[in-house]
């Protein structure tokens, strides 16, 4: 039987569930329901990994993600992505990344002084020291993981989002 194509509201729709469902840390099914063994680290690979399906970047077709200063982050993300279909390559790096690298992670109070050493780069803040740089900024509020997208740095990367993205975001920086 065909399927009948998937509308932008409903897409928009799945996008938002499934963050709501990726980043609950409660899911119960009656009042006796124990919450979800989910690590914070994991709970940040999987929006990662949900953020960059809703993503165009320069270089995507040969996705490498590199990570610096979380390596917990980086073993997750190539355990999530080695369950799925898709294969990704991903590093844990130092400073400078290897050229090859377009997607970038800065985990926890990770600074970049050198900003050439970025650009060309999707840029995805993990806790850093430089999220005025990142087009996406991961952080914890109260029992929750938050995003923010700045604009300006996606725009300056090569980074397009869809809109269900830009909804789903906490905050949007840098306009349109």
């Amino acid at each position: 039987m065909p399927t009948r194509p998937t509308s932008r509201r409903e897409a928009t729709l799945r996008f938002a569930l499934c963050l709501l469902v990726g980043t609950a840390l409660l899911c119960t099914s009656s009042s006796r329901a124990r919450p979800l063994a989910v690590s914070d680290t994991e709970l940040r690979a999987m929006i990662v990994l949900r953020l960059l399906q809703f993503s165009r970047w320069q270089g995507q077709d040969q996705a490498e993600i590199c990570v610096i200063g979380d390596k917990a982050i980086g073993q997750q993300l190539r355990h999530i992505s080695q369950r799925g279909s898709k294969d990704i390559a991903v590093h844990n790096v130092n400073m400078p990344p290897p050229a090859s690298c377009s997607v970038l992670i800065l985990g926890p109070k990770t600074e970049v002084l050198d900003i050439k050493t970025t650009q060309s780069k999707f840029l995805i803040c993990s806790g850093c020291a430089s999220k005025d740089i990142a087009a996406i900024h991961l952080y914890r509020h109260g029992d929750k993981i938050q995003f923010d997208i700045n604009q300006r740095a996606a725009k300056n990367s090569g980074v397009h989002f869809r809109s269900s993205v830009l909804k789903a975001a906490s905050n949007v920086e840098g306009g349109i």
